[in-house]
């Protein structure tokens, strides 16, 4: 009896830990507007990059296998998803490999915004968030994006730039499904009285 009341207080524990260094929400449910969403918690590092094409952020192992996005044709971004400490909006992503010297087909992304000016720098402390706003991205030409709750790094810079670990990043559902999966938990709990 009390393992039935206290199992949605600890799945509850369980998932807001869980995502205690999540810094960014991806919702890939319409692949044609994959929502990118900053979230309120607090860098994992300190750091102070350019944004520019060497500066940016990276997301590690985002697609499960490789695409390509070159960096002459960038995926374009909109919205109003900035770094901490900069006014300029994330607005474009490229595909490379992590620590490769030249941006190639890969499972990860490199996030930045080319026409930023070079004092426009993003500063990423401890002390607080380091992303705030969200934007959109259409992602429907890709076979390859990542699941429901797929999690990886978000890394400040890229290549040879590249800075500590920020945060994470995590794929969330749809509010609806999410809704779906508690209701069919307590259902399936009501069920075993």
């Amino acid at each position: 009896m009390k393992w039935k009341l206290l199992s949605p207080i600890l799945f509850l524990w369980v998932t807001t830990s869980s995502q205690a260094a999540t810094v960014l929400t991806i919702n890939i449910a319409n692949p044609a507007a994959v929502v990118i969403t900053g979230m309120a918690h607090n860098s994992l590092i300190t750091k102070d990059l350019t944004v520019n094409f060497f500066g940016g952020i990276s997301l590690t192992s985002f697609f499960t296998a490789n695409e390509s996005i070159p960096e002459a044709n960038p995926l374009a971004i909109t919205g109003n998803w900035t770094a901490a400490g900069t006014t300029s909006s994330y607005n474009q992503m490229v595909t490379f490999v992590f620590d490769n010297p030249n941006v190639v087909p890969g499972v990860d992304l490199s996030i930045y915004n080319a026409a930023a000016p070079n004092t426009d720098d993003q500063n990423f402390t401890t002390s607080s968030a380091p992303f705030t706003g969200s934007s959109i991205v259409n992602m429907s030409a890709f076979t390859n994006l990542p699941a429901v709750g797929a999690t990886g790094n978000v890394n400040s810079g890229f290549l040879a730039s590249h800075g500590g670990v920020i945060g994470t990043w995590v794929v969330i559902p749809e509010p609806s499904t999410a809704l779906l999966g508690l209701m069919g938990a307590f259902s399936l709990l009501r069920r075993r009285r």
